[in-house]
C-alpha cells in the first residue's frame, strides 16, 4: 500500500554492497559544543543534499533492497525551467516504469497492460525534502550527526545520520557525494540500527542536459487502460469525518483528501500525518464485517507497518515507514466525529 517516498509515490514497488568499515566518534562522547557543531554541519548537508536530489540533472541504476527483496531501475532525473521530471524503469523482477512531472505521477504497467495517473501535491520522487526550517523543527525528535566519508558509485561521499530520540521512528542514514550533493545511498535503520531498506546507485552521471526523450515511456501503450486517481483535496483545518486523539510527539495532520477508488461511489478519505521525516497514513472506507475478510490487527512488509481495524461500518488502515507502536498508537485512537460536524461529501 505505502512503500515510503519511492515505489509507493506511484502504486508501484521498487543492493547491498557491503558497507565499507570507516572510524566514526561515539556522539555521546562529544561535549555539547562539538555535538551542536556536529548538528549543524550535519543540516548543511542535508540542507544541501535536498536541493541538489530536486535541482540537479543525474542519471544511472539504483538498486533497492528490503529484507530479502532485491531489485534494480534505471533513473533518469532532470530540472529544467523549474520543472521537475523523472523517469524510473525496473530493470529486474516484473516490468514497471514510473513518469514524473512536477506533482504528475502515471505508473504503468505492461503485465496489467494499465496506465494510472495520479496528481500528489510536493511529490518528492525518490529522496525526501528536507529544507532548512524542517531539519530545525526536527532537531526535537532527532538527533544529526556527520558520519565519516565513503566512496559510492566512485563518487565521494560525505554520510549523514538521523537518530531518533523515541521509538515510534525509525532512523535514516544518508550518503551525499562531495561535488554534486546528490544523495547516492539512503538507508532505513531500526531502534538497533540494523538496515531496514537501502536505495543506493551503482553508475550515476550528471549530465548538464538530458533530452526531452529521455523522461518518455519507449513502451507501445496501445490497448492501456488508462485510470486517473481523482483526489479532492482538504485542507487539514477541514472538518473530517474522522478525529485522531493521540499521535507520537512531533506528528501533525499534513493533507486530508477524499479518493475515489474503484466506482462512483466507493470514496475513501486518507488523512495524512508526517514530523517532517516519517509519515502515516490513514485510510477509512466503507466496507461490511459480515465477510471476515477486513484486515484487523497489525501487519508488515518490509520497513512499512499496517494497523487494521473496524470501526462501525467503516475499515481503517493505518499505514506508514514508522515502528509498529506508532501505527498502533494512531490506529487505537482514531474516532468518529459527531455527525452534527461532520463535512458534507464533495
Amino acid at each position: 500500500m505505502l512503500r515510503g517516498r519511492r515505489w509507493a509515490v506511484a502504486c508501484c514497488l521498487f543492493a547491498w554492497c557491503g558497507q565499507a568499515a570507516m572510524a566514526a566518534e561515539s556522539d555521546s562522547a562529544l561535549p555539547a559544543k562539538q555535538k551542536d557543531v556536529s548538528e549543524d554541519v550535519a543540516a548543511d548537508w542535508l540542507t544541501r543534499m535536498s536541493e541538489s536530489a530536486r535541482q540537479a540533472n543525474y542519471q544511472g541504476v539504483v538498486v533497492y533492497r528490503s529484507g530479502e527483496v532485491l531489485e534494480s531501475l534505471h533513473v533518469v532525473h532532470g530540472f529544467d525551467g523549474g520543472t521537475v521530471r523523472e523517469r524510473l524503469v525496473s530493470m529486474s523482477g516484473e516490468p514497471r516504469e514510473i513518469l514524473r512531472e512536477d506533482d504528475e505521477v502515471t505508473c504503468i504497467l505492461p503485465r496489467e497492460k494499465k496506465i494510472t495517473v495520479d496528481f500528489r501535491s510536493k511529490a518528492t520522487g525518490l529522496f525526501p525534502s528536507l529544507p532548512r526550517e524542517t531539519i530545525n523543527q526536527l532537531r526535537a525528535y532527532y538527533e544529526f550527526n556527520v558520519i565519516g566519508r565513503m566512496r559510492i558509485a566512485d563518487h565521494q561521499c560525505r554520510g549523514v545520520r538521523i537518530q531518533p530520540k523515541d521509538a515510534y521512528r525509525y532512523g535514516y542514514e544518508f550518503w551525499v557525494d562531495e561535488t554534486t550533493g546528490v544523495p547516492l545511498k539512503l538507508s532505513l535503520l531500526d531502534e538497533d540500527g540494523r538496515v531496514l531498506e537501502q536505495l543506493m546507485f551503482t553508475e550515476v552521471t550528471f549530465p548538464k542536459t538530458i533530452a526531452a526523450e529521455d523522461f518518455q515511456t519507449t513502451q507501445d501503450l496501445s490497448g492501456f487502460q488508462k485510470v486517473t486517481q481523482r483526489v479532492s483535496a482538504r485542507p487539514p483545518s477541514a472538518v473530517a469525518a474522522w478525529i485522531v486523539d493521540q499521535v507520537p510527539p512531533g506528528f501533525r495532520l499534513m493533507t486530508r483528501d477524499l479518493r475515489q477508488m474503484r466506482g462512483d461511489n466507493d470514496v475513501v478519505e486518507h488523512l495524512l500525518f508526517s514530523d517532517g521525516l516519517s509519515a502515516v497514513s490513514i485510510y477509512a472506507a466503507v466496507t461490511s464485517s459480515s465477510d471476515g475478510k477486513a484486515f484487523e490487527g497489525v501487519s508488515h512488509m518490509g520497513a512499512v507497518n499496517a494497523f487494521g481495524r473496524m470501526l462501525g461500518t467503516h475499515h481503517l488502515t493505518v499505514v506508514g515507514e514508522v515502528p509498529q507502536a506508532t501505527v498502533k498508537m494512531i490506529g487505537g485512537a482514531v474516532r468518529a466525529a459527531p455527525a452534527d460536524t461532520q463535512t458534507a461529501s464533495p
